[in-house]
């Protein structure tokens, strides 16, 4: 091997920045993390609806996994993703589907690096955005369906921005990627929002920039109602129809869902929340900042802004979107007026990461850390499935030997869970398809129990409920363990059981006559 062989070689072996990132969220979310993916119950249930696609060879049009009658009527719109999680499930069980996920969140935020740095950002800022991103966006790093959502939303960003900027973009491949996205998640409605948002920045230099509408956004306009008009085809594409236009909107809009589900809440300030650090970055910035702010920018700001607020779930686009344009919009002169010192620091310290970045040629390391992780996990080297600490692993295996008859009230969380163990043997109440329980009225039958409203006995009997499934530590479940008509014949610190006090359940109530109802540590409650 020549000399200048073994400098090429070492080119490769050196790691970029973007290398590193990569392999450090892939190994906290894969590895690390692995449990912490499985945070939701709902990725049990999206497995198995995958799972039954599959050996029917079907979109599932009805409920596979509740006992109400008659069935109710449930399309599987994110039948694509459910069945690839099924796939990986089959090769590798829970891990399988954390690695999937774990790698569209590691590409994700490669995207958004070299967005930032395609954008002209230097590699330490472009490393400091990039983790405020990730403390965002962390919190709903779960192996479900949604995180595909991220990663097809930066991809159209990322081509939007560079249509923007005036450069040549491959405007097909948006509306191509639209027939993969809308099978795969509903927050394909994102993209249709991106387009409308740039369409509306650029008509509106007609009203406030002449010139810059006849130079260039009069191209861009047209461009985009191509772009808009050939996605909102491909969008039809899926098992709804045209009915997928109304299933965000129906969503968004529903105060029962929107004020009883905690992930569709407002953000609480009082909780430090990343949305608000956010807000003081971005206050901070155009104060600080000199430049204006172009109006397609302060347009898709504002827009997902309003997002955030209302629904803390939306701060990870949020931040996704904003991030990059208060990037943009910084003034190192500013910066170096405000904090010369500092400045100068990072500038040297930049000209030399620089330097080494530039040496390396990339691309080897992200390959073999996701080989090495693949193999562990596939191998059943690193292994993991849902915490016994938050889900009700434990009280499943107990129902498991007992298998108790009759219908369950059970809590949400816990039906999920129920689905991916149990299905074969239990049928559930309720659990993470929400929309789908509440269009049928059981959803509000579901928080009138809960929180004991009256006639909530009225639900139980309509509906011939047995026994109970709920968490241990609920109002609920203190309310019937004061209650003769059920009896606890199951209690850890996550779940509870309850059965009638009838003879259907009396070798249960018999078999386990001295349940006491756990103890929750100080630091659960």
């Amino acid at each position: 091997m020549t000399m200048k062989s073994v400098l090429k070689l070492r080119h490769y072996l050196i790691p970029r920045i973007s290398d590193v990132l990569f392999g450090a969220v892939l190994l906290y979310t894969a590895v690390f993390a692995g449990m912490r993916m499985l945070g939701d119950g709902d990725t049990g249930y999206h497995v198995r609806a995958g799972e039954l696609m599959l050996k029917s060879g079907t979109i599932l049009h009805f409920d596979p996994f509740s006992y109400i009658r008659p069935q109710l009527p449930w399309t599987a719109h994110e039948w694509l993703a459910e069945i690839i999680m099924a796939l990986c499930h089959h090769v590798a069980g829970l891990p399988g589907v954390v690695l999937l996920f774990s790698l569209v969140i590691a590409v994700t935020n490669l995207f958004f690096f070299r967005m930032l740095r395609d954008r002209g950002a230097g590699i330490l800022l472009s490393s400091a955005v990039l983790l405020l991103f990730i403390t965002a966006a962390k919190v709903h790093w779960l192996a479900r369906p949604h995180i595909f959502s991220l990663l097809f939303m930066i991809s159209w960003y990322i081509a939007l921005e560079k249509l923007q900027d005036g450069e040549e973009i491959r405007a097909w491949l948006l509306p191509a990627s639209m027939v993969l996205w809308v099978n795969l998640h509903g927050g394909y409605i994102v993209g249709i929002f991106l387009i409308c948002l740039y369409l509306a920045g650029n008509l509106s230099l007609y009203f406030i920039d002449h010139s810059e509408w006849d130079a260039m956004a009069r191209q861009r306009v047209v461009i985009l109602l191509k772009i808009l008009g050939w996605s909102l085809i491909a969008a039809l594409l899926n098992p709804l129809g045209y009915k997928i236009f109304l299933f965000p909107f129906q969503l968004a809009m529903d105060k029962t869902l929107m004020d009883g589900v905690q992930e569709f809440l407002s953000p609480n300030f009082h909780e430090p929340q990343m949305l608000k650090y956010l807000l003081f970055i971005m206050v901070a910035a155009l104060v600080a900042s000199r430049r204006r702010m172009p109006p397609v920018h302060l347009i898709l700001i504002l827009f997902f802004l309003n997002m955030a607020l209302y629904s803390v779930r939306y701060t990870p686009i949020f931040a996704m979107v904003f991030l990059p344009i208060i990037t943009r919009h910084l003034d190192t002169d500013d910066m170096e007026s405000y904090f010369p010192r500092i400045t100068r620091f990072l500038r040297r310290r930049e000209a030399t990461v620089a330097s080494v970045d530039a040496v390396a040629r990339g691309g080897l390391w992200p390959v073999l850390v996701t080989l090495v992780v693949t193999f562990f996990i596939v191998s059943g080297k690193i292994s993991y499935s849902f915490d016994p600490a938050i889900k009700p692993v434990a009280a499943l295996e107990f129902l498991k030997r007992e298998h108790v008859t009759g219908n369950v009230f059970n809590n949400d969380e816990f039906g999920d869970v129920t689905i991916y163990m149990l299905a074969d043997r239990y049928k559930v109440f309720i659990d993470g398809r929400l929309d789908m329980y509440h269009s049928a009225g059981i959803l509000k039958e579901y928080f009138k129990v809960t929180t004991l409203q009256p006639g909530w006995e009225d639900i139980l009997n309509k509906h011939a409920i047995g026994w109970f499934f709920f968490d241990t530590n609920s109002v609920l479940t203190r309310f019937l363990q004061a209650m003769p008509g059920w009896k606890l014949i199951y209690s850890d610190k996550v779940a509870s059981i309850f059965v009638r006090n009838s003879p259907e359940y009396q070798y249960l109530i018999e078999k386990y006559p001295h349940v006491q109802l756990a103890v929750i540590d100080d630091v659960k409650k």
